[in-house]
């Protein structure tokens, strides 16, 4: 979609930079991490799998994105190198490059939740979260029905948000995104490593376009958004929300 508008009865979540990904956990002791096209991923993400068998209780399905955090931005490299990673060289790169879970749907908790609306799923994933005490490597999505929050989010380029992801409060999952308003963000990040014989620095270069100019902004701005990012990413409290705010494979 064109407009960053956030429209009456929708609600807005930030649209991050990884792969879209569903967990299921099993009775028993089995976890299935896979992609929104149904690959396996489980054996990639070792870390994953053992966080779902720690925090997470039996019957549980999730819908969300699988990111990788690099010093204050998401690093979608890092993912796709990881996806190739099996066994001992799975576990090596899950302490190098350790995953997240973002979690923004929950479609399963003991019986079938995707006949519930947006709304009512949304308020469910948050208790999951509150009464397991969930900790990383799962992240609260942030929702809201805010336009003002929502924009401040777009805010959020150098952090690793694409833009916008507009779901509707009263919609039953439907398994994809046929149903969700996008929003590419025009603020584009683009970040470079300088290699130099004592190691390699970072350096955060953000770029606005507006209309056909691109002009630079300042690091120091791109460099406080994401320090903000990080912090709540990093304990997986997200920033203050608002409450009302392909099938699984259970």
């Amino acid at each position: 979609m064109d407009s960053s508008a956030l429209p009456a009865g929708w609600a807005a979540e930030p649209k991050w930079d990884g792969y879209r990904a569903q967990l299921a956990v099993y009775a028993g002791g089995r976890v299935l991490l896979r992609s929104r096209r149904g690959t396996d991923m489980t054996a990639s993400f070792p870390e994953i799998r053992a966080a779902a068998l720690a925090q997470l209780p039996e019957e549980t399905g999730l819908d969300g994105e699988l990111v990788v955090w690099e010093w204050d931005r998401l690093a979608f490299e890092r993912l796709q190198q990881r996806l190739a990673r099996r066994g001992a060289t799975a576990a090596q790169a899950a302490r190098e490059w350790p995953a997240h879970f973002v979690a923004f749907d929950l479609v399963h908790r003991g019986d079938d939740l995707t006949g519930w609306p947006y709304a009512r799923r949304r308020a469910a994933l948050g208790v999951l979260f509150a009464e397991r005490g969930l900790t990383t490597p799962w992240v609260l999505c942030p929702s809201t029905t805010d336009p003002a929050l929502a924009r401040e989010w777009l805010s959020w380029t150098s952090a690793g948000v694409e833009g916008l992801c507009f779901k509707r409060l009263e919609e039953s999952y439907r398994g994809g995104m046929q149903s969700w308003r996008k929003y590419k963000n025009r603020m584009n990040c683009i970040r470079r490593n300088i290699r130099q014989p004592g190691g390699v620095e970072a350096l955060n270069l953000g770029l606005c376009e507006r209309r056909s100019s691109v002009t630079t902004s300042p690091m120091l701005t791109c460099a406080r958004r994401s320090t903000t990012v990080s912090r709540w990413w990093r304990t997986g409290t997200a920033p203050a929300m608002n409450r009302s705010t392909a099938r699984t494979a259970f």
